[in-house]
């Protein structure tokens, strides 16, 4: 688990669980936090123009290596477009993952602050996210035509969405998890 703060914080941890590793790192160290938050920055500035133009924002795929912070990424870059009232779709192609879902799922769902709220769960029915079974966490030659199978239905249902999705909607684009 990481936590990133720009101005600092005081966390405590209790952990019953064995041995816990905790580290601190200042900004100054992380030259990844200042390409997120510039990602971020390029990908608003796309957000605005595809608000204005009415037409769908921007579509990133984020690919790598394993263990190369990928998924890490994604989750920054959705957080960061939900807190300025976007709501990007969040794909999840890495079925080892479970970013949306459990793992050995293959999961799309929009990015919203009513997704994690309580108080608004009667209006959460346009946040459900559409999960596919993938049923193995890896993939391999012998999966390889169900991946794509999975992959092309979940790209068919994300075009639907997006044509009947708000202009705020469609303009907050598409974040995409691979494996």
């Amino acid at each position: 688990m990481a936590f990133f703060t720009w101005h600092g914080c005081v966390l405590d941890v209790k952990c019953d669980a064995g041995d816990v590793f905790a580290y601190t790192v200042n900004s100054d160290d992380c030259t990844h936090n200042v390409a997120f938050v510039n990602t971020h920055a390029q990908l608003e500035a796309m957000r605005d123009v595809a608000l204005s133009n009415n037409t769908e924002g921007p579509r990133v795929l984020v690919v790598g290596a394993a263990n190369t912070g990928k998924s890490t990424l994604c989750r920054v870059l959705a957080s960061y477009a939900c807190k300025l009232q976007r709501a990007p779709l969040f794909v999840d192609l890495d079925p080892n993952d479970g970013s949306i879902s459990i793992p050995g799922t293959l999961s799309v769902a929009p990015i919203t602050l009513s997704s994690f709220s309580v108080l608004e769960y009667d209006s959460i029915i346009d946040t459900t996210p559409l999960n596919l079974w993938f049923g193995s966490t890896n993939l391999s030659s012998n999966n390889k035509d169900l991946y794509q199978a999975q992959v092309s239905a979940l790209g068919r249902k994300m075009d639907q969405r997006l044509s009947t999705d708000t202009d705020t909607a469609r303009a907050s684009g598409i974040i995409v998890n691979t494996n």
